[in-house]
């Protein structure tokens, strides 16, 4: 008797201060040592969630805090942090990337159907999709389409 195969996929579970978060290996096209970022704009400075843009591959790229999409708040950054570069999903020529602050180095994980449990008690928040449990430890799902909608549409409209 054969047995099924279960599906499975390549993510990366991403540290941030009181959460990680889970993204699919398909959207990370590099984790990059940390730097410091160029600041941003006056303009722009009230957008607390957008912390700078960082210098990657000759590219300036959009660098943004899941922990102030999440509460509102930046975390400093922690002396092992690195950056998480996205490939952009929504198609947009004026954002093929950007980057999210991770505060330790994110931990490759292969994910088959019976290790993830949605947690039906989560409350939303804004840029996350849910929450649910990987081989039993809690995760977010950050809704990147529309983190990167307000990304473009804060720079580029």
């Amino acid at each position: 008797m054969a047995m099924e195969q279960a599906e499975s996929i390549r993510c990366f579970l991403i540290p941030i201060s009181d959460h990680n978060l889970l993204l699919p290996a398909a959207v990370v096209a590099e984790v990059a040592g940390f730097q410091e970022a160029d600041p941003v704009p006056d303009c722009l400075a009230e957008q607390e969630w957008l912390f700078g843009f960082a210098n990657w591959r000759n590219q300036k790229i959009p660098l943004i805090s899941m922990e102030a999409v999440i509460t509102g708040e930046r975390a400093d950054p922690s002396a092992h942090a690195r950056i998480v570069v996205l490939k952009g999903i929504g198609g947009r020529l004026q954002l093929p990337y950007f980057a999210v602050l991770t505060q330790h180095v994110p931990r490759p994980t292969i994910l088959f159907e019976p290790a993830v449990e949605s947690l039906d008690e989560f409350e939303p928040i804004p840029g996350i999709h849910g929450q649910v449990l990987v081989n039993g430890e809690p995760a977010l799902l950050p809704d990147l389409e529309e983190i990167e909608s307000q990304l473009h549409t804060i720079l580029f409209e």
